[in-house]
Formats: structure tokens, C-alpha cells, sequence
């Protein structure tokens, strides 16, 4: 079953409102619509509601679409905002668009408003499980960068070729490198060693920015490996394009061998 959508229906003509419900109804789409037609009522259902979609008209008597949109990203700009209108003309569209309309749709092309009501709410999902997803990062990364720092854990950070950028303390003893210069020195010879270079393993770091690596071995300076646990945080540019990645592992031969 659907998921319950909440829509604000911005119409001042009831025969529109009824237009609107009956193509909704002929749908699976399952939804609540209030319906409002002047400022006052927009402000306040926007205060005592939070709407998963708004429609609007474009022209209305004292009040309009160009206003309505004002206000919509104003106080929740997140919203999905889509133009239905009886307005013709290329520029009325554009100039839709232009004011942060997510999509336009002709009240005598109706049939084309449940696409457009789909694409929003799937953009206005996706959109949101994104932020989600970098906010836990966020939190994550700074939960890890705190073990890196204060040398709770072994810790390094690579590229994806495998170029150590900065390690910490606890990841020298842990491989036998006296100093980071000497660490960062050997970088090829300790990424070939494990699995951090596999190709499979970058592209899910890519795909899932962090994963769970166990029971996975790393040599040391001497040529020797230990058993590690390892977590595995990607660093994206604003072209989400795998830029760095925090390492942090675990000695778990002890844990493994008891």
C-alpha cells in the first residue's frame, strides 16, 4: 500500500477542486488534499501542517500562483510546488520555472498532472533520503575523525589509488612504521596487500559511502600481516565523485583466535 500523501490544492474555482479530486481518484495514489484560496488560509495551513505536495493555479482572484510560490519557499522550500493552470502561453511556463516551480501542467492536459505529481514526489524522496544519508555520514565521520585523533583506533586516510594521505599513531605501532613519512612511503606495498584496492571493494565504497570489512589481513613493515576489522568512510567532491577514505581498523587477531 501507499504511502498516505498530504496535498495542499491552491484553487479558488470549486469545479478545478473537483477536477483535481476525480483525477486523483482514478489513481492508486492515496491522499488527504486540503484546499485553500486566499493568503491568510495558505499561511495558515502551511503553520499547522507539513504537505508531501502543493498544486497551485497560476491566476487567482486577489491572490496568485506567483505569490503562493513566494511564500511556499519561503517557509518550506523543500516542498514539491507544481503549476496547474487554464494559463496558456510559453512564457507563463517558463516564467513558472523560473519562480522554483518543480512542474507545469495545463488544466486542459489533466491528464498529464499525475505523472508530474509522481516525478515530484519521487525527486522530493530521493532528495530527502539524500540529506538523510550525508547527515549520518556527517555524524559518523566526526565520531571517526575523534578516534583518529586522539588514537583510539589505527587510522589512515587513502585515495582511491591507494596514496596514504595522513595516518595516526595507533596505525604506526599497529604495522611497525616508525614514523608517518615511512608509512606513507609504503603505501603500494600495503594497499596491494589487502583488499582495499580491488576494484569491487572501491565501487562499494562509491555505492555505499561506508562499509564493514572483517577478518581482513594487512602486512606489516616486516612482511609479517595482522587481522584487522576495518571501516571504510568515502570523502565525495560536489560532483559526488570518490575523492579520499577514512580507514579505521581494529587489530582483531586476539578476538579472533580466543
Amino acid at each position: 500500500m501507499s504511502k498516505l500523501c498530504h496535498l495542499l490544492y491552491i484553487e479558488d474555482d470549486p469545479n478545478d477542486v473537483q477536477l483535481l479530486q476525480a483525477t486523483l481518484d482514478g489513481t492508486d495514489l492515496r491522499y488527504v488534499v486540503e484546499v485553500v484560496q486566499t493568503r491568510e488560509r495558505l499561511l495558515g495551513a502551511l503553520q499547522t501542517m507539513k504537505f508531501d505536495l502543493i498544486i497551485s493555479d497560476f491566476l487567482l482572484e486577489g491572490f496568485d500562483g506567483k505569490s503562493a510560490i513566494g511564500i511556499v519557499l519561503q517557509k518550506c522550500p523543500e516542498t514539491p510546488f507544481i503549476f496547474l493552470s487554464g494559463a496558456k502561453g510559453q512564457e507563463v511556463a517558463i516564467e513558472a520555472f523560473e519562480r522554483g516551480a518543480t512542474d507545469f501542467v495545463l488544466k486542459e492536459k489533466i491528464e498529464r498532472l499525475i505523472p508530474a505529481v509522481r516525478r515530484a514526489l519521487h525527486k522530493a524522496e530521493t532528495e530527502r533520503m539524500r540529506k538523510l544519508t550525508e547527515a549520518e555520514l556527517k555524524e559518523s565521520s566526526e565520531k571517526y575523525r575523534s578516534l583518529f585523533e586522539h588514537n583510539i583506533v589505527a587510522s589512515f586516510i587513502s585515495t582511491p589509488a591507494g596514496e596514504v594521505v595522513e595516518c595516526n599513531s595507533a596505525y604506526l605501532r599497529l604495522l611497525g612504521f616508525s614514523s608517518e613519512e615511512e608509512a606513507k612511503a609504503a603505501k603500494t606495498e600495503f594497499l596491494a596487500g589487502n583488499h582495499l584496492k580491488k576494484p569491487e571493494l572501491i565501487e562499494m565504497v562509491r555505492l555505499e559511502r561506508e562499509i564493514e570489512l572483517a577478518n581482513i589481513r594487512i602486512p606489516t613493515k616486516r612482511g609479517e600481516t595482522v587481522q584487522v576489522d576495518a571501516t571504510i568512510i568515502g570523502k565525495f567532491d560536489e560532483q559526488n565523485v570518490l575523492r579520499e577514505m577514512l580507514c579505521y581498523v581494529v587489530d582483531s587477531t586476539k578476538q579472533h583466535s580466543s
